[in-house]
């Protein structure tokens, strides 16, 4: 539901992308803060190589979404 209606917005000239990006780089920060907590409390609960998969599985996710974006562009102007 998310992405149709980023597609939707980015959708209208001029301003849409603008908006998108708006949208979408709080995401990201959202994403990578999450991670953050998560790290410091694996490292309090368990120890570091839980940690190390943890960061790991963020990074890779967060790879994918910008590897998808890119495509997406690619894509769009092909």
């Amino acid at each position: 539901k998310f992405f149709s209606s980023h597609f939707i917005i980015q959708s209208i000239p001029y301003i849409g992308p603008i908006i998108a990006k708006v949208i979408v780089w709080p995401f990201f920060i959202a994403i990578n803060a999450i991670a953050y907590l998560v790290t410091l409390t694996f490292i309090r609960i368990r120890g570091v190589k839980e940690v190390a998969n943890a960061k790991l599985l963020t990074t890779v996710f967060l790879i994918g979404i910008l590897l998808g974006f890119i495509l997406g562009r690619v894509v769009k102007i092909i």
